[in-house]
């Protein structure tokens, strides 16, 4: 039978070309697979921090990423390290004294897609995922811990927040939970804000600690009075603060700093829980679009969504292949993996 991820269900419902390239022939860009984003060094971190003993957490979760970025398989932005780096920093100092218990990390299940109506499985599908942490609290209650970067408002009672009412993902989480033994209470949804300053330019400064300023001329500019030199940029003028490119550490300093100085803004725990109804409508949501994937799949009928060709600014991977200046066989753009579902790990235990 074939399987249904959330991630393969979200791609359908974006654009069914993009699902059918994705995951009907199974081709995923070269350049996606080289880079090692923020969220995987993200994940691979977090996946450590909650597999080991408080005593070595830090310096595992450090070591963790450390070795991923360092991966010659992978490129990584340096500065993209370093926030994850910290932001991995102070995700320890927020949460370290929480009294949770882990019980099991990445943990993937298979189950039957239910239909809503009747009650009986699919013929034709099966849904599967991964659950990042199941833990237990103080009281003995197990809960699904899922975890998110963005760079959106979570603070309490943002949109963030009430979208999660309507999240799919969670659902199935709470499903794929049963599918495997665990009667979990809810589920801790863990976010960690990203702070959305960029690497910047960091003013030159002279053996006295001061910043230069240079005229058109490329002289040195003093202050009216002639006393000292000037620090500030005068566009009109043609003055110009003399600067280098911001550093890697210093741009994690920055990050440090800005996580330190409100980190109930940057780290926000929340509890999410679903009523049966809810369940239900999940449900409902995921039959009908594995119906549409059965319908288009077998008319071979994969309608193009063109609003979905460029999301967060970056254009789609197969935009080229669509537009028809690049081909799915060049294998300097892309490759082909025999299971599309490269996030999970298969076969799953009986």
């Amino acid at each position: 039978m074939r399987l249904l991820t959330i991630s393969e269900i979200r791609t359908y419902r974006r654009c069914p070309r993009e699902h059918h390239i994705r995951y009907g022939l199974g081709y995923r860009s070269m350049g996606r697979a080289l880079s090692l984003r923020f969220g995987s060094l993200s994940h691979c971190g977090l996946e450590t921090w909650w597999t080991t003993p408080d005593e070595s957490r830090w310096t595992e979760t450090e070591a963790t990423v450390l070795r991923a970025a360092s991966d010659p398989k992978c490129t990584v932005d340096p500065f993209e390290l370093e926030k994850a780096r910290e932001m991995l920093l102070a995700y320890h100092a927020r949460w370290s004294r929480e009294e949770l218990e882990t019980v099991a990390t990445e943990q993937q299940f298979e189950c039957p897609l239910i239909n809503p109506e009747t009650g009986y499985p699919s013929k034709t599908f099966m849904v599967g995922g991964k659950i990042d942490v199941i833990v237990r609290d103080a009281d003995g209650r197990l809960w699904i811990v899922e975890h998110k970067t963005s760079a959106s408002d979570i603070t309490a009672g943002s949109d963030y927040w009430k979208l999660l009412q309507l999240d799919n993902q969670v659902s199935m989480y709470f499903t794929g939970g049963r599918a495997l033994g665990y009667e979990v209470a809810g589920c801790l949804y863990d976010v960690l804000g990203k702070p959305v300053f960029r690497p910047s330019q960091i003013p030159i400064l002279d053996s006295d600690g001061v910043k230069i300023v240079y005229d058109q001329s490329g002289y040195r500019v003093r202050t009216k009075d002639g006393k000292k030199w000037r620090e500030t940029a005068d566009t009109s003028a043609g003055y110009v603060v003399q600067t280098r490119p911001e550093t890697p550490e210093e741009y994690g300093a920055r990050v440090r700093a800005a996580l330190a100085a409100d980190s109930a803004r940057y780290f926000v725990r929340g509890t999410v829980v679903r009523l049966a109804q809810e369940e239900k409508d999940a449900a409902w949501d995921a039959w009908t679009t594995a119906k549409q994937i059965h319908v288009g799949d077998r008319a071979r009928q994969w309608p193009r969504n063109p609003d979905a060709c460029v999301r967060y600014q970056r254009t789609c991977d197969y935009f080229g292949y669509c537009t028809g200046t690049e081909c799915l066989e060049d294998e300097t753009k892309f490759t082909r993996l025999e299971d599309p579902h490269e996030e999970l790990t298969r076969p799953v235990a009986a």
